[in-house]
Order: C-alpha cells, then structure tokens, then sequence
C-alpha cells in the first residue's frame, strides 16, 4: 500500500517534469499560447490539442514537441491508472474504516487521507504527539550556540509524502473551517504565509492522530 501511493507521488513529479519540459520548449522558441493558457493549472485535453496544433515554424521543432506531449499523455494515463487503484485500496475491508475516519476531518481527501494511513501505518507506534511530529517533520529544528539552544525553524529530517499530503490538505482546511482560518489569520501576524500554514499542519496532524487512535469521526471543535 505505501509503495503505490509513492509510485503515485513519483509519477506526479514525472508529470510536472513533462510540463516544465514543454513550457521551456515553446519559451527557448519564441512560442506564445492565448492568455487564458499561460497559468492553466490543469491541462485538458482541449489545452492539449491546442498545444499540437501549434504552428512551431519548424519540421524539427514540431516533432520535438509532438514527443513531449506524447510523453506528458503518457505519463498523465500512469498517473490516472495509480488513483484509480488507491481509491480502490480505499474502499477495500482492510482500509476502509480508517480512511473514512480520516475523511471526517475538513480539508482531507481520498488521495491524501491514503497518503496519511500507509505511511503512517500503525498510529500506535508513536507514544506521544511530539514523536510523531518530529517523525513527519512539523517540529523545529535546533542547535546549539554557546549556552543558547537556537531556533533554527522547521526540521529537514521529515518524511516527505506525509509532510506534503498534510500541507496540502492544510490549504484546503484554512478554506472549509473557521476555526483553522482563524488560526492561520493569527499565524499570519508573526510569519510569512508558508510558515504559517506548516503550524497549521501541526493542528491537522493532531486531529489525524485523535481520529486514529480514538477510532472515532472527527466532530468540529473537539480536536484542535
């Protein structure tokens, strides 16, 4: 079950890669696409076509390009065929309580909530909410200098997957609970955007934990 969903992470890279690659193609040639297209975050297949329809100036140029795109459709049908199979991991009898338990928390969705429960497995490994903190990697990181303990801001030592599904379910959080907005209002006072949303991470972290081990749905107000 992890290995998929970091097969999965693995080929979302690939396609951002895919992306990236065509961007500078048309960039580094002189290329321009309508305005509407410049920050399109998903890419339809209307968006596509557009792309391969372009008059590139150039036999060469165009059958570079057709390659790219063949590479992006290629990777994107990868891309389809891994959610589908973790959605139906989902829905299996050995992970389906759990999920659901995870999916009762705003700001949490499938993909993420499948993240969350392979990598982290068995929630009761972790004693204390601070080991698990510092295991996905929401806690500062220190040194020493002289006699003064530093600050020197949130650790490196994480583990990815988690710490990206918990920020990115943390940006949907801020949008669908008042009381998460609230707190990340009162973040933004102190700190940058990004800062503020990895302290809200932590609060998200602390209701996966509570849902996890209690075996209970998260009720809003109850967990912080």
């Amino acid at each position: 079950s992890r290995s998929l969903v970091r097969a999965r992470e693995r080929i979302v890279t690939n396609q951002t890669r895919c992306k990236n690659r065509i961007w500078q193609l048309l960039n580094f040639s002189g290329i321009s696409l309508p305005k509407e297209y410049q920050t399109t975050q998903y890419w339809s297949k209307r968006f596509v076509k557009e792309l391969q329809s372009l008059d590139c100036g150039t036999e060469m140029l165009k059958t570079t390009l057709a390659l790219y795109i063949q590479d992006f459709v290629q990777t994107r049908a990868l891309l389809l065929e891994a959610t589908r199979s973790i959605r139906k991991l989902c829905k299996s009898p050995e992970y389906e309580k759990e999920i659901k338990l995870l999916l009762s928390i705003p700001g949490i969705g499938e993909i993420n909530a499948a993240i969350m429960l392979f990598e982290l497995q068995d929630i009761r490994r972790f004693k204390h909410f601070d080991q698990l903190s510092s295991y996905v990697g929401l806690i500062p990181d220190t040194g020493d200098s002289g006699d003064r303990k530093v600050i020197k801001g949130i650790t490196k030592r994480s583990n990815f997957y988690l710490r990206t599904a918990l920020v990115e379910s943390s940006w949907v959080v801020v949008r669908k609970d008042p009381a998460m907005l609230m707190k990340y209002k009162q973040y933004l006072r102190a700190m940058d955007k990004n800062k503020a949303i990895v302290r809200i991470a932590k609060h998200l972290l602390s209701r996966v934990n509570f849902v996890l081990k209690n075996k209970k749905e998260y009720v809003s107000g109850l967990v912080a």
